[in-house]
């Protein structure tokens, strides 16, 4: 049971080199190996280094073979493991490794549970998530999609801040006050305008207007 689990996660995110230690939860070492070999000795998928592939059509024909209602429990499952695995520090040079690895993972089951109203919460997250990782290698373009994905499933003042520092450090003064200006709108209506966690919002604010040379409503926003 616990190997066409594997197998039912595996059909849901990329191809190539999932991480075995993401499917341990809550089993022990001996019956998670036992499950993998089982997997790998039926050449549904191959275990190298401690990371799972499967071939592109094998995964395609199982997906298609596994009923619909099963098919939705192994797409969430999946999502709820690269989505747990992600680190929301994403944007820290120490979490590169670990996001490098996941990215393809998270994109996948993104893709597959696209859509999932249920999830659009969770799902506005790990875009986000995702934008801060690629806005801290300078991958503008994959972190611009990223936070406008997040921000068309929710609005949320970290996002719009996020978002906000890429238009800034893209050139983009006009795009990133707006940003910026609604990020601290949402998190003054979200926690108060005495609220501490506000402070960020205003001086990520008054230095982008600083920058644009609008040293007056800078200095106001700071006093």
């Amino acid at each position: 049971a616990f190997a066409e689990m594997v197998l039912g996660v595996l059909c849901h995110v990329a191809p190539d080199d999932f991480p075995e230690e993401l499917l341990r939860g809550p089993v022990d070492d001996a019956t998670l190996n036992k499950a993998v070999g089982a997997v790998h000795r039926y050449s549904l998928a191959t275990r190298r280094n401690s990371k799972l592939s499967i071939h592109r059509l094998v995964q395609d024909v199982l997906r298609e073979s596994i009923p619909g209602p099963l098919q939705n429990d192994y797409s969430e499952l999946a999502f709820h493991i690269g989505g747990t695995a992600f680190p929301t520090n994403a944007g820290k040079v120490e979490m590169w490794g670990v996001c490098e690895v996941l990215v393809p993972h998270v994109q996948a089951v993104l893709q597959m549970n696209d859509g999932e109203l249920s999830l659009a919460a969770r799902r506005a997250t790990l875009h986000n998530n995702l934008g801060l990782f690629f806005l801290s290698r300078a991958n503008y373009g994959p972190a611009e999609v990223e936070f406008e994905k997040s921000l068309q499933l929710e609005s949320k003042p970290t996002t719009l801040s996020n978002q906000a520092t890429l238009f800034q450090d893209t050139n983009r003064g006009e795009l990133a006050i707006p940003a910026m200006r609604a990020a601290l709108k949402e998190a003054e209506e979200h926690s108060g305008e005495d609220d501490p966690n506000i402070g960020p919002y205003l001086i990520n604010l008054a230095c982008i207007l600083k920058e644009s040379g609008s040293m007056a409503e800078a200095e106001s926003l700071l006093r």
